[in-house]
C-alpha cells in the first residue's frame, strides 16, 4: 500500500478559543483544539513572549516574578505534554497586566503556523464575554444575521452573577436603538434581512463592527467587551423577461420586456422597473452579431421607438403601442424594453 501526502498540502489553521480578558478571580482557559489542517495529529508549543503593565504607574512596575515563573511553568508543561489547551488558576497571573502568548502548531506533515494572543488580567471583579462563532462574517443583504454572546460571571463572591448585555455598532453606520424590531439588550443580537447595506459594485464589501458590552447588574461600571466584524457583499443580479423563449412568425415584432429584472438586495416590485441599467446582446446561429460589428453581439446604442398610438400589440400580459421602425430594425420602447423587427 502506497500512501502519499495530501495534495495540496495545506498550512495549519490555528484557532484559539476561550476568554482573553479575565478578572482577578477567574482562571485562564485557552483551547486550540478547533485548529484544522493538522493531519489528525499535531504538536503544540505555548510561549510567553512578553507582558505590559496596565496600571500606567509613572514610577514603574515591579512584577511578582514568582507569578511570572508559575505562568511560564504552566505554558512549558502544556508544551511538554503536547496539550492543545492551557489552563491556569487565577493566582498564577499577576493582575493589571497584558500578557502576550504565542502558540505554534505543527501538523503531522511538519508544517507550522503561529498565532499571537493577548490576555488581559484585570485587577478587579468583572464578567468575561465572547461572541460565539467566527470573528468575521461575510453575508448578503438578504440574510438574517444572528450574533450570540457568551457571558461568564465573575467568580468573585463580592459581585452578582446576573449579567446584562448591550450591543452597539461602532462604525456609525447603524443605530440599533432606532430600529424597533431589533432587541439589543440581550445576549443575542438578531439583525433582520435588508437592514445591512452593501456598497459599490462587484466584489466591494461594506464593513460593520458589532460590540457587545456585558456587566453584572450591581456593577455596571465593571464591563467586559467582545466584537465581531460583519462584511456585506452584493447579491448577484438576475434578468427576468416577461416572455421567455417563444415561437414566432417572420414579420412579427419581437418584444423583450426585462423591466422586472431583479436585484435581490433591492427587489423590483410588481409593475415597477428595475433600478439598474440594461444592455442587450444578440448573436445569430452562426455566433455573428445581429446588429453592428461588435463581436460579442452587444447591440449599438438604442434610440427611443417612434410608435403608432392607434395600433397596439400584447406581449407577456402587457399592452404596447406599435413601433414604426422608421430608423432601423430595433429600438427602445421604454427603459428595459427592446423592440425588434423580424421583417
Amino acid at each position: 500500500i502506497a500512501i502519499s501526502l495530501p495534495d495540496p498540502l495545506e498550512q495549519p489553521v490555528v484557532i484559539i478559543t476561550g476568554q482573553t480578558e479575565i478578572d482577578e478571580c477567574s482562571p485562564l482557559q485557552l483551547y486550540a483544539t478547533d485548529s484544522y489542517f493538522l493531519g489528525g495529529k499535531a504538536s503544540y508549543r505555548w510561549e510567553l513572549l512578553g507582558y505590559t503593565d496596565l496600571t500606567n504607574n509613572p514610577a514603574g512596575r515591579i512584577y511578582n516574578q514568582t507569578k511570572m515563573d508559575l505562568l511560564r511553568f504552566v505554558l512549558e508543561n502544556a508544551s511538554n505534554f503536547n496539550e492543545g489547551k492551557v489552563e491556569s488558576p487565577p493566582q498564577y497571573l499577576e493582575e493589571a497586566v497584558l500578557f502576550t502568548l504565542n502558540l505554534t502548531v505543527t501538523s503531522r506533515w511538519g508544517l507550522s503556523q503561529s498565532l499571537l494572543v493577548d490576555i488581559t488580567k484585570l485587577d478587579a471583579p468583572a464578567p468575561m464575554v465572547s461572541i460565539l462563532g467566527p470573528k468575521e462574517l461575510l453575508v448578503n443583504r438578504t440574510e438574517q444575521v444572528s450574533l450570540l454572546a457568551n457571558g461568564v460571571p465573575s467568580e468573585c463572591l463580592t459581585v452578582s452573577t446576573q449579567l446584562e448585555y448591550r450591543w452597539i455598532e461602532t462604525t456609525g453606520q447603524l443605530d440599533l436603538s432606532s430600529i424597533p424590531e431589533i432587541v439589543y439588550t440581550t445576549r443575542s443580537l438578531v439583525i433582520p434581512p435588508f437592514v445591512l447595506e452593501p456598497i459599490g459594485s462587484g466584489s466591494d464589501l461594506n464593513t460593520y463592527n458589532f460590540t457587545v458590552e456585558t456587566f453584572a447588574v450591581d456593577s455596571p461600571n465593571k464591563a467586559a467587551y467582545a466584537s465581531v466584524t460583519v462584511k456585506v457583499r452584493r447579491s448577484p443580479v438576475f434578468a427576468y423577461l416577461a416572455t421567455e423563449d417563444r415561437l414566432m412568425t417572420r414579420g412579427d415584432i419581437l418584444v423583450l420586456d426585462a423591466r422586472e429584472s431583479q436585484d435581490p438586495d433591492y427587489p423590483t416590485n410588481p409593475g415597477m422597473t428595475f433600478l439598474g441599467t440594461f444592455q442587450w446582446w444578440c448573436l445569430t446561429p452562426e455566433r455573428l452579431p445581429c446588429f453592428g460589428t461588435n463581436s460579442t453581439g452587444l447591440i449599438p446604442p438604442l434610440e427611443t421607438c417612434i410608435t403608432d398610438f392607434d395600433s397596439t400589440i400584447v406581449q407577456g400580459g402587457n399592452l404596447f403601442s406599435t413601433p414604426l421602425f422608421d430608423n432601423g430594425l430595433y429600438c427602445r420602447w421604454a427603459r428595459g424594453v427592446l423592440m425588434v423587427s423580424t421583417v
